[in-house]
């Protein structure tokens, strides 16, 4: 009985060894990890999928996102042929003085800050009752010229003793000093230090530094925050003040862009365009909202591929929201 079972399963690998042999050879492709990143045209999510208001458009909002893949020998292959698909080094992408766990931390802070961004945004453009209760700072980025021991993530208390809440407290700080000089930092993560230096002719501590708001409003905004990063930030916020005002500005529009909020409403420059606009054009767009500073290259996909999308270039929030408004 054994043996007849050995013979047939012998015979089954004797008959499909080509196949066998092709399936190790792909496993063995996917599974060759090398050090780069492959970027492709991505996709769009609605808003109203990531906001918890409840509301009706006759369009939507819609932010639109890179395809990120680790790379291996299989697409790292198909990246080469594919024009759309670009290969990344990993050094490129994460910094020599972080590790991954640093640059996905950096990435929520600053999805956290543009959420809470549009939600200020909106309701200013609006004329809508918020208050800012409290402001906490986080480090974001660390120069790799930085003398210090901060880490990504820490949120800053005290500098000098001195309490701080906003970037200008600590400029006023810094300017005091003398390049050389070291300043004593109370985190939430303990007691660090840093010494000033001279960057771009400026006295610096070398950190990049995010805000975080704690806010009241008469809604409270719930984000699902599957996506990581803040270019988000100009959608996000055209959808909350849609939500705050009586007209639909949608108007049966199918609304995609990206761009990052500033507490000022300016509209800030991101990375990937040319994958976000290929995939609002796969998925039927109306409007593509772009940065000023992306624009061209914006510009240049659409006219080498012919796209048929509204290109619309802004600087300021009230820019695209003006654009919403006027007649088409």
């Amino acid at each position: 009985m054994l043996n007849k079972i050995y013979e047939k399963i012998k015979q089954i690998i004797k008959d499909n060894l080509i196949f066998i042999f092709s399936f190790l050879i792909v496993l063995f492709l996917f599974s060759i990890k090398l050090p780069y990143y492959i970027n492709a045209p991505g996709g769009i999510i609605n808003v109203k999928d990531k906001v918890n208001i409840n509301y009706e458009l006759s369009g939507s909002y819609n932010m639109t996102y890179v395809t990120e893949y680790n790379a291996n020998v299989f697409n790292y292959l198909l990246a080469k042929v594919n024009k759309n698909w670009d290969i990344e080094k990993k050094e490129d992408v994460i910094l020599e003085n972080e590790s991954e766990e640093d640059s996905n931390k950096r990435s929520h802070i600053l999805l956290e800050s543009g959420n809470q961004l549009a939600i200020l945004n909106a309701y200013k453009m609006a004329e809508k009752n918020i208050e800012i209760k409290d402001t906490k700072l986080y480090v974001t980025y660390i120069d790799s010229l930085a003398d210090t021991n901060l880490k990504i993530g820490d949120r800053i208390l005290k500098i000098d003793e001195k309490k701080v809440i906003s970037l200008s407290d600590i400029a006023e700080i810094i300017n005091e000093k003398e390049i050389s000089d070291e300043i004593i930092i109370e985190t939430d993560n303990g007691i660090k230090s840093a010494k000033i230096i001279e960057l771009d002719g400026n006295k610096k501590i070398g950190i990049s530094i995010s805000i975080l708001y704690e806010m009241e409003t008469d809604i409270v905004f719930k984000f699902k925050n599957n996506e990581s990063g803040p270019s988000g930030g100009l959608i996000t916020t055209l959808y909350i003040y849609n939500s705050l005002i009586d007209e639909d500005l949608t108007k049966n529009r199918i609304i995609a862009g990206t761009g990052t909020i500033e507490a000022d409403g300016s509209i800030g420059e991101i990375g990937g365009v040319k994958y976000k606009i290929i995939g609002a054009v796969k998925n039927k767009a109306d409007i593509f909202f772009v940065p000023k500073e992306n624009y061209e290259e914006a510009l240049k996909v659409k006219n080498e591929n012919n796209y048929d999308i509204e290109l619309v270039s802004v600087e300021k929030l009230e820019e695209a929201i003006n654009y919403l408004k006027k007649d088409n």
